[in-house]
């Protein structure tokens, strides 16, 4: 859609018939005198072109046609391109545990998951939770990783938020294995990020926390994150908020700076997503380009000049 930078400029439209019928007529003498060869090459030059001038429309039409143009032109149309984000230099990996404990249901207040229809799997409302925090991360580069047994980087660092939320839907319970590798989704986090320009560094760590498989010690995996200036931050899917298996997420999210959330019910998620866009803010807004119109209604104008030129030269 056309828009104008100069919307104001269309208040000069009239002036032209304001000034024709409030100022006083140029006396004789004020016109311009021209020499006999000028007023001979004019002469010719109508006549070669009479029958062409003859199609063009009457010399007020083009005169006002040409004012509007000129208007317009001053008024600096545009219209709005593609968006240009504005980074932000955060670059946030998302691990979703595909254990197959993973596939225990969660229950929301009096029974009902996030979106009240009752109880959810725990992947299910991962999904849920992960596609919402996800479209919402204009400027931040995003990644998604998928775990258990072993851990696998199903998306790499992107702006493309959308093709994140695609590859969210692909990804299945058991994929990587039936088992749960805290140490092995925070080492693969720590190889990714390490290679990545210096900026702010997030893992997003989503699990049930139930660590029972695996060399690397989750502890030991959260003391390199630390060192890499990777923050974790860990949402735990339990059945109680104090249960044994929130404990591993809880020390991870606490060696390396950042916090710990239990997600005992499908009703705790969207306090948690808000809670995790206030630690990670993202852009404020989008940028987008700009594609200035304004020649185009200045070439039409000066056609229109042209045209006016034409005919009065044609004049006898």
């Amino acid at each position: 859609m056309i828009e104008f930078a100069r919307v104001w400029a269309f208040v000069l439209l009239p002036l032209p018939l304001a000034a024709w019928r409030l100022l006083p007529p140029l006396p004789a003498r004020a016109a311009v005198r021209l020499p006999p060869g000028a007023w001979a090459f004019l002469d010719a030059a109508a006549g070669a072109g009479r029958r062409r001038a003859a199609a063009l429309p009457a010399g007020p039409v083009l005169r006002a046609l040409g004012w509007a143009l000129l208007v317009a032109a001053l008024a600096g149309p545009f219209v709005r391109g593609a968006a240009l984000q504005t980074p932000t230099g955060r670059d946030l990996l998302v691990a979703v545990d595909l254990s197959a404990s993973m596939s225990e249901r969660l229950t929301g207040a009096d029974g009902e998951d996030a979106d009240g229809e009752g109880e959810v799997a725990a992947i299910e409302a991962v999904r849920g939770l992960v596609r919402d925090f996800v479209a919402t991360r204009r400027g931040d580069r995003i990644g998604l990783i998928g775990f258990a047994s072993d851990a696998y980087l199903v998306a790499p660092l992107t702006f493309d938020r959308d093709a994140v939320g695609r590859m969210l839907e692909e990804i299945s319970i058991g994929l990587p294995g039936r088992r749960t590798d805290l140490g092995q989704a925070i080492g693969l986090a720590v190889r990714v990020l390490r290679r990545q320009p210096p900026g702010e560094r997030v893992l997003a760590l989503l699990s049930d926390g139930e660590t029972n498989a695996g060399e690397i010690a989750a502890l030991d995996a959260a003391e390199l994150a630390r060192q890499a200036g990777i923050v974790v931050h860990a949402i735990g899917f339990v059945d109680e908020a104090d249960s044994d298996g929130e404990s591993p997420l809880r020390k991870v999210a606490a060696a390396t700076g950042g916090r710990f959330f239990a997600a005992s019910s499908g009703a705790d998620l969207r306090a948690i997503h808000r809670e995790i866009d206030r630690l990670a803010p993202a852009a404020a807004r989008d940028e987008r380009l700009v594609r200035d119109l304004t020649w185009i209604p200045l070439a039409l104008a000066l056609a229109a000049l042209g045209g006016i030129a034409w005919r009065e030269a044609r004049e006898p």
